[in-house]
């Protein structure tokens, strides 16, 4: 799997609450927020993706 270096900007109490998990689970930083990411892309990404998708087809239809 070919990985893409991304920056992002937490608040600090993010961060805080992570690398306690980290520190407790021994688990890099990167791969709590590849894990956080590839949870919300399999739950909630497909209701916002049909969500969209039924307003692009009412929009269409008008």
């Amino acid at each position: 799997m070919t990985m893409h270096r991304t920056t992002l900007f937490l608040p600090e109490h993010y961060t805080e609450k992570l690398n306690a998990f980290c520190d407790a689970t021994g688990l890099t930083f990167s791969e709590v927020i590849r894990r956080a990411v590839d949870q919300y892309l399999q739950t909630e990404a497909p209701k916002l993706i049909e969500t969209a998708e039924k307003i692009t087809k009412r929009r269409n239809t008008k």
